[in-house]
């Protein structure tokens, strides 16, 4: 999940200046690389299994490689014919396939991957894999269930950043079920991904010792468009948090020398979550205006709120002090750094 921060958003030091020299990069050494692997990748299994009659309607389907894949090269290589929108997501060497609609009955699918699905070493499988399968005709009339929640119910000292995550007893229909959750209060920024039949909500930081309500509404439905049969609430309690937040490590380092000019950004990684409505308050004062010039786009936080990183656009000057420095920022909490 990507975050975006206003464009004059930095860091350092807590009640410091955070100071770049720069000049020529430092050597390094070369180490010997490992034995290059060349062997193409398989698929060793599936669901279901190639041309498979009687299957479910709507997934979630499967397919495992024989060894860890560039998951995008997959994502980008493989299709379902006819053509039907679905997600995906990974577990190890597995590729999860969950339909977004559900299949027509009795019909004829096809689960393609194509040639220029590769592994970490780039090795491509060469031939495509076809997974033809015929659906059942089974009409759904269950409504669905919510069988599983985190944090769960009456659950205390949770962390503040732990993500939302329900779990459903069959495919649902992502657009009416993300409509029917609310989540009180209502956190900034939600970000929802589904894995099968598991929807996850990362989101902002709650605060100290915060209640935190979620409820799954009747809206929610299944690939067949049942809905579920009532609400379903439950609250937890985040932990309390006194503490305040530093930053461990700045690269470059505060205070580098021989600093390469063309570094390609700035990282910075706090002790902890921070809140990113907080670096609202930062100031152009507070930045080198020759930085804030070599900065094309937005500096991002990670999905977790503790690695913030500032693409740099532009060579650095030559022989040139840079500084970044911060204050009135939070953890989610409300901690002042």
């Amino acid at each position: 999940m990507k975050k975006t921060l206003l464009n004059t958003i930095t860091a350092a030091f807590i009640a410091a200046v955070l100071v770049i020299w720069v000049g020529c990069s430092d050597d390094e050494t070369n180490p010997t690389p490992p034995e290059k692997d060349t062997t193409p990748p398989t698929v060793v299994g599936s669901f279901p299994d190639s041309n498979a009659t009687d299957v479910t309607r709507s997934g979630p389907f499967w397919v495992l490689f024989s060894e860890t894949m560039n998951e995008e090269s997959v994502e980008d290589n493989l299709s379902i014919n006819p053509w039907v929108n679905f997600d995906t997501y990974w577990s190890g060497d597995t590729i999860f396939i969950t339909p977004q609609l559900l299949l027509e009955a009795n019909t004829l699918y096809t689960i393609t991957l194509g040639t220029d699905c590769a592994d970490l070493s780039g090795n491509k499988m060469g031939t495509a894999d076809l997974i033809p399968f015929t659906t059942n005709s089974a009409v759904d009339e269950t409504p669905p269930t919510v069988v599983d929640v985190q944090p769960a119910d009456g659950a205390t000292n949770v962390s503040s950043m732990v993500p939302v995550e329900i779990t459903f007893s069959e495919p649902m229909d992502r657009n009416n079920t993300e409509s029917a959750v609310v989540i009180s209060p209502d956190p900034s920024n939600k970000d929802y991904e589904w894995e099968g039949t598991k929807l996850v909500i990362e989101h902002m930081p709650f605060g100290s010792n915060q209640q935190v309500t979620v409820t799954v509404g009747p809206g929610a439905t299944d690939l067949a468009g049942n809905h579920l049969s009532s609400s379903y609430s439950f609250s937890y309690t985040t932990a309390i948090d006194n503490t305040r937040p530093y930053l461990v490590s700045a690269s470059p380092a505060n205070n580098a020398t021989r600093v390469s000019r063309n570094i390609s950004s700035l990282v910075f990684t706090f002790s902890e979550p921070m809140s990113e409505v907080s670096f609202d308050n930062i100031e152009e004062t507070d930045i080198d205006a020759r930085l804030v010039n070599a900065l094309p786009d937005d500096p991002d936080f990670n999905s977790e709120f503790t690695v913030l990183t500032a693409t740099v656009g532009k060579r650095l000057l030559p022989g040139c002090q840079y500084w970044l420095d911060f204050h009135n920022v939070t953890d989610g909490a409300g901690n002042l750094i």
